[in-house]
């Protein structure tokens, strides 16, 4: 079942109106309801072709803290968690640029987890965001229990003895990297954000 087409209304809604982190639009109403069985909100507005999933699922998360497996010196103190809201929020306050986007897909065919890709338009290259797209695209599985299963779908060759895709879960890590031209992806459950494309540089 489809709802109607007319979206003038929820791009209103959406770019001017909503001031929430991350949003996404859906058509089927099959679609619509494993978000409202994981807590999410969804607004329909008549005359519209498309609903707005908006995301409001709470309950307990672990707080902002240092990560172990990338201790610093010298550096921000904070590392990514399992929300990908807060995520998302850790990067919006180090990038005040408008041109930064966020681009919100569904993994896992059963699990329906949240997944964001991000990076800057007018320095990222756009065949590099459409390779992106397409690689997350083809992703087929019915859970994702954390990122390296995303990267397992997305890297080039898993017989390469050299990483195809850069892990951390320092956000001041993956802002220096969006400024030189790189996409990152996060999901939701898991602290480790994804970079690409790597270069060796980069793993030194």
């Amino acid at each position: 079942m489809l709802l109607r087409d007319d979206n003038a209304l929820l791009d209103e809604l959406e770019n001017k109106l909503l001031a929430v982190q991350i949003i996404r639009r859906e058509r089927c109403l099959p679609e619509i309801v494993p978000f409202l069985l994981t807590g999410d909100t969804v607004l329909i507005a008549e005359g519209t072709g498309q609903a707005l999933v908006i995301s409001s699922r709470s309950g307990p998360e672990r707080s902002v803290e240092e990560p172990q497996t990338e201790a610093l010196v010298r550096g921000p103190r904070v590392g990514f968690t399992e929300n990908i809201q807060t995520n998302v929020s850790l990067i919006r306050r180090m990038i005040t640029d408008p041109q930064l986007s966020f681009e919100t897909y569904t993994v896992g065919q059963r699990s329906k987890q949240t997944l964001s890709v991000t990076y800057i338009k007018g320095i990222i290259h756009p065949d590099i965001v459409n390779e992106v797209k397409r690689r997350l695209d083809s992703i087929g599985i019915d859970m994702a229990p954390e990122s390296g299963t995303v990267e397992q779908w997305i890297e080039d060759s898993f017989l390469s003895p050299f990483p195809q895709v850069l892990h951390t879960e320092r956000p001041d890590k993956v802002v220096a990297a969006l400024f030189q031209g790189k996409a990152a992806i996060l999901l939701d459950g898991t602290p480790f954000a994804l970079v690409l494309p790597t270069t060796f540089i980069s793993l030194v």
